[in-house]
């Protein structure tokens, strides 16, 4: 933090309250140093992520069924499966 300002990025997916604790201390000039802290109380705010699919190319022996599907970000999702 060479400019007084720090860059906070949270977890990926992570919502909700999270806090920083930030000490600041002078030189120690006269000795002791003198240092006081001070809490940073942070909101991340959710987002409504688009999900992310791939396309799939699945084969199979005849007669037996296979359906796989992968799915990123991990958060509830509706899926119509069409099958021809």
């Amino acid at each position: 933090m060479q400019n007084g300002t720090f860059t906070y990025t949270p977890s990926l997916n992570y919502n909700g309250p999270d806090m920083a604790v930030v000490s600041i201390c002078d030189a120690g000039t006269p000795m002791p140093a003198s240092c006081v802290n001070d809490t940073i109380f942070i909101t991340v705010n959710p987002i409504n992520d688009a999900p992310v699919l791939d396309n799939e190319n699945i084969s199979t022996n005849e007669d037996v069924a296979t359906v796989v599907i992968s799915l990123m970000p991990a958060t509830p999702i509706r899926i119509r499966l069409h099958l021809r």
